[in-house]
This record gives structure tokens, C-alpha cells and sequence, in this order.
């Protein structure tokens, strides 16, 4: 399959899946499998080539929409009711952490196993939001080995600038109850966004 160059800020649906991880990742990569259902977990981001699977679950976690993505109705997940929030959004601003609490993120991990469909999770760039959203679950499924840095076994998994900043280093770790070890992969300055490795773009809206 022809992939399609240069950026892009709408999810691709299509029958295959790229399996295919870099220094930094492109399409949709498999993270881990939970242990109890053995649903799929899947990263990606939409300047990154995203891949939409049939039959899976899609948490948009970008607080970004288009006319591709098809919202689940609210009742396929009664528990998540209570937080009025769409079943496969979750608003997360860019670099930052949700106000959301550990019986949210359980309630969640509840309704994927009831509803046995595999996940992808994508935000803009698959970087932050997505590893964020990714290490928690890690850590809930039991997929994460208890002795493990829940960032830096998605990190190895998945892509190594998983994990922007430390306030979502702090929520991973105040979820989890894991110490993380992990440093930001990323900083913001005067100057724009940087990774740690050195400049990223000079300007906001060179991010993704």
C-alpha cells in the first residue's frame, strides 16, 4: 500500500496495519496485549500516518475530530457515563495531563474488556498524549511488569520520544503508584518546542 507523503492531520482508514517501530514511529504500532482479555493496544498519531484498524476502538486523545472519525455511541460504555465524556475522547491538552482520577482510567480499562476490540490510541504527533495514555494502561492490564518503569516500557515498545513533560510524568506516576524514572523527552521555551535531543522547531506550529 502507497503511503501518503508529508503531514497530515486526519486519521487513514485502511485493511492493513504497519508494524514498524523507529526512533520515532510510523503507522499504527502494537504496544502490548492486555493479559486478562487479550485485546490489542495500539499507538499512533495523525502527522505520523495513523492507521485506523476495522473493528477497533479508537481513543482520541488530540481533542482533534474530523469527518472520518465515527464517535461510538455513549451507551457502548455505560461506565463511562458518569464523566460525560465522548467514549473515545479524551480531553488532554497538548504537553499536559487530564484532571482525571485512577477510578476513571479503571471505568475505562472496565468497559475495553467488556466490549473485547482492539485500541488504538493517537493524538497529533503519537508522542504525548498517546504515551500517556498508553503507560497508564500498561500498568492497569498488569501488561507492564511490576518492576518496570511503566514510560520506559512503552518507550521501548513503542516510540523512545513517548512521554513529553513532567506534569505527565508526575500523573503517570500518581495513577500508577509507579515511581517513573523516565525523564521528559521534551521541553518548552521562549525559543518554541525542543526535545532533549535538541531543537524539534522554532516555532509551535513546527511541533508535529
Amino acid at each position: 500500500m502507497k503511503k501518503k507523503q508529508g503531514r497530515s492531520n486526519t486519521f487513514t482508514k485502511a485493511k492493513d496495519i504497519t508494524y514498524k517501530v523507529e526512533k520515532c514511529h510510523t503507522g499504527t504500532i502494537t504496544v502490548f496485549s492486555d493479559p486478562v482479555s487479550g485485546i490489542k493496544f495500539m499507538g499512533g498519531g495523525r502527522s505520523r500516518g495513523v492507521i485506523l484498524y476495522p473493528n477497533c476502538i479508537l481513543l482520541d486523545v488530540g481533542i482533534a475530530y474530523t469527518q472520518e472519525i465515527t464517535m461510538h455511541p455513549k451507551n457502548l460504555m455505560p461506565e463511562l457515563n458518569k464523566y460525560d465524556q465522548p467514549v473515545v475522547s479524551i480531553k488532554i491538552s497538548d504537553f499536559d495531563a487530564p484532571g482525571l482520577d485512577l477510578y476513571f482510567w479503571q471505568d475505562l480499562l472496565s468497559g475495553l474488556r467488556r466490549i473485547k476490540k482492539d485500541v488504538i490510541v493517537a493524538c497529533v504527533g503519537g508522542h504525548g498524549r498517546t504515551g500517556l495514555t498508553l503507560s497508564i494502561l500498561s500498568v492497569l492490564t498488569g501488561a507492564c511488569p511490576n518492576n518496570e518503569d511503566p514510560v520506559a516500557f512503552v518507550r521501548k515498545r513503542y516510540c523512545e520520544k513517548a512521554v513529553e513533560s513532567y506534569s505527565q510524568i508526575c500523573y503517570i506516576s500518581k495513577i500508577t503508584g509507579k515511581e517513573v524514572k523516565e525523564v521528559p523527552i521534551s521541553r518548552i521555551s521562549q525559543y518554541g518546542y525542543h526535545y532533549s535531543s535538541g531543537m524539534y522547531g522554532s516555532r509551535f506550529e513546527d511541533m508535529f
